[in-house]
């Protein structure tokens, strides 16, 4: 039975089959390649089988080598069938299988003349250039279960190191596989492969392996810089079918979600209360660090649900000091109430966050009217590589620039969205 399980995996099934399963047999048929499922024919001992497929090939107008290979493929098999104890011919034949150049050739021929059925005899099919399922089918059909474990072991580490994705088939998606994508993706730099592998990984190896979400938003970043906007979001759209979810979009459009943050220090992640005064009152403390329903923060550097993100401060108030501090008596903090640390500060300006800004007007042009829909006392950061500040502040730097106002920052902040641009 795990043998037939075995071989369903890895696409041994007939092609004759009423099987529902992956029947890689047929498809190797439509794209001619004769020689190896006559091989995998012969590995399941359907030796007419294996004939028929040859023969077929070669009405088909295949090469003249597919006549040659039968004609080889026969007096192999009959001099195996022999009683006699003569081994001479078995050696000539074995000699002469030899010289062809696929390792399939090679390795159907190598099991035709195996005589004793050993284990070790079994390894001169497993050393030729197989797929990777044809060597672990083979094994499990073959060899006794001590070997076919170290035998599957070996092919995983090899596959690991290798960067072969068909060592999937062995290690899965949990921490090895997700090794062996990166080794991949080093190898490579092929980052759509390793996103779509990367929707399949189930949830808790994200915890394990951080970097599998680096994958996924790697290949957004790279269709939005491309400008393949359809492209990215049948992607996502894609990988919500598969995960049972719909990020990126439900909380934009899901009014039934709460959208009343809650902000956290970036230090000891202790919540940033606000003291509760009169309706009139609103919330003025914020950090880079929050923990929102809404817009949850980034974990890794390619984190880039939405490029730019905003969370209204206070609005000014119009008997308000213009100093850069808070006046005494305010409900404005500016630094974390258990430890004490300051809050962040704006990447231009300098100044803490919940403190009131000056007029900047007169250090850059004027705003179009598009800009001053945002109040200056927004703080708005970049969810690529969480710089931020003070939205006026933001907003006139980059009506001049497309790069991080932070010094060796080389992050296009507004190259996707274009909100400041």
């Amino acid at each position: 039975m795990l043998v037939q399980i075995v071989a369903q995996l890895c696409g041994w099934s007939n092609v004759d089959s009423k099987s529902v399963g992956y029947d890689r047999l047929g498809l190797l048929l439509e794209q001619e390649e004769y020689e190896k499922v006559a091989a995998l024919y012969i590995f399941q001992m359907n030796v007419n089988r294996a004939l028929e497929v040859l023969n077929e090939g070669l009405q088909r107008g295949g090469k003249e080598e597919l006549a040659t290979l039968i004609l080889a493929l026969v007096g192999s098999i009959r001099a195996t069938s022999t009683n006699n104890d003569d081994k001479t011919i078995i050696n000539e034949f074995s000699s002469v299988t030899k010289l062809f150049h696929r390792p399939y050739i090679r390795a159907m021929f190598g099991f035709i003349l195996i005589q004793d059925g050993n284990d070790l005899q079994y390894e001169c099919v497993l050393d030729e250039q197989l797929d990777l399922n044809d060597k672990v089918a083979f094994a499990a059909r073959y060899l006794n279960d001590q070997r076919l474990y170290d035998k599957l072991d070996k092919l995983a580490e090899e596959s690991r190191e290798k960067g072969d994705l068909q060592g999937i088939l062995l290690t899965g998606l949990r921490q090895n596989g997700c090794e062996l994508i990166q080794k991949y993706l080093d190898q490579t730099s092929d980052i759509r492969t390793a996103a779509l592998l990367a929707i399949y990984v189930p949830e808790d190896v994200h915890q394990e392996c951080p970097y599998v979400q680096e994958w996924i938003e790697g290949f957004r970043l790279l269709l939005d810089e491309l400008q393949m906007w359809n492209e990215r979001a049948e992607f996502d759209i894609y990988r919500s079918h598969v995960t049972g979810t719909t990020p990126y979009r439900r909380h934009y459009f899901d009014r039934s979600i709460n959208t009343n943050p809650h902000f956290s220090c970036i230090f000891c992640q202790t919540p940033l209360e606000v003291n509760q005064g009169t309706p009139s009152q609103t919330p003025t403390i914020i950090g880079l660090s929050t923990n929102t329903n809404t817009t949850p923060t980034p974990t890794t550097p390619l984190k880039v649900q939405s490029r730019v993100s905003q969370q209204t401060m206070t609005t000014r108030s119009s008997t308000s000091s213009s100093s850069a501090y808070p006046p005494p008596n305010s409900d404005m903090l500016m630094v974390c109430a258990k430890c004490r640390q300051v809050l962040p500060r704006c990447s231009i300006c300098m100044m803490s966050l919940t403190t009131y800004i000056e007029d900047a007007s007169y250090a850059y042009e004027p705003l179009l009217d598009k800009h001053t829909l945002m109040s200056s006392q927004w703080f708005t950061w970049c969810r690529l590589c969480r710089h931020g500040g003070h939205a006026e502040h933001v907003s006139n730097w980059f009506a001049m620039n497309q790069q991080c106002p932070i010094a060796k920052c080389l992050c296009r902040c507004t190259l996707i969205d274009g909100i400041f641009c």
